[in-house]
């Protein structure tokens, strides 16, 4: 059989145990579960089960679900709750996250942060650099999605140093929220990722954008800081918000920062 029949036919296979087991038992995503394993399940504080599928043995980053991913996912379940909206009628609670616009840079295959965003009510674009991990991306998160208050806007290759095809990201898609996970890595381009952040964040009013990345390569993480902090003032989120397998360094030192553009005096 051709390797890419073979390919595609494994990810039916894989995507219909998604399909099947989205309302059994699951193991919760709390636990420190091997990578290598075909699937993966997670369970998000407020919508529950999220089973991704990954491309085992694939030489992709982005093939795996990584944890900082899980770290911004359930943080923005936590975080989804806004005031109580109230009228003659009663009163219910709003997701802060309903009818967003959301772009997601540096995706990778298993797409958990764009499940718990479209969950959340968002409207997504799912993007990664790597063309290899797209159909993953799209089919897991359109996996984990069925009947949730957001949609998919599309799983597309989104390259940061291409500052044409991030202008025309910012041209049709009026993106009010912007959001990345684990994407600082040994062979990053660091300064092509935080110029493709500058100009996402050059709209007015600017976007709000959210960052986890876990602490691994000295030399690389301060370059990634040093980077951000020239165009952007960074705000740590504290670490009782976030998932208590993330606090004091037991998720692998994962923080989640808030970015806001730095405005140059005119």
């Amino acid at each position: 059989m051709h390797a890419t029949a073979k390919a595609s036919r494994g990810l039916v296979v894989l995507l219909s145990i998604i399909i099947y087991t989205a309302g059994q038992q699951v193991i919760d995503g709390t636990s420190l579960e091997p990578r290598d394993r075909p699937l993966r399940t997670y369970t998000l504080p407020r919508s529950g089960p999220a089973t991704v599928a990954q491309m085992v043995g694939a030489e992709h980053t982005g093939a795996t679900q990584w944890d900082a991913g899980h770290a911004l996912a359930d943080y923005i379940e936590r975080t989804a709750i806004g005031a109580a909206n109230c009228s003659i009628d009663g009163c219910y609670a709003s997701s802060r996250y309903a009818n967003r616009t959301a772009l997601e840079l540096g995706a990778g295959a298993g797409g958990l942060v764009s499940i718990a965003l479209i969950r959340a009510g968002a409207n997504v674009l799912a993007t990664d650099g790597d063309e290899g991990v797209l159909e993953f991306l799209n089919l897991n998160i359109k996996g984990n999605t069925r009947g949730a208050p957001g949609q998919l806007l599309g799983a597309e290759r989104l390259c940061w140093g291409d500052s044409d095809a991030i202008d025309a990201v910012r041209e049709r898609l009026a993106h009010d929220l912007v959001v990345m996970s684990d994407v600082v890595f040994h062979t990053i381009d660091t300064a092509a990722l935080v110029e493709a952040l500058a100009k996402l964040a050059a709209a007015e009013p600017p976007p709000e954008i959210i960052v986890a990345h876990t602490w691994r390569f000295v030399r690389e993480d301060e370059d990634f800081l040093e980077a951000v902090d020239a165009v952007f003032d960074r705000h740590t989120v504290p670490a009782e918000d976030l998932h208590p397998r993330f606090r004091e360094g037991r998720g692998g030192d994962t923080s989640i920062m808030r970015l806001v553009p730095r405005r140059r005096p005119p």
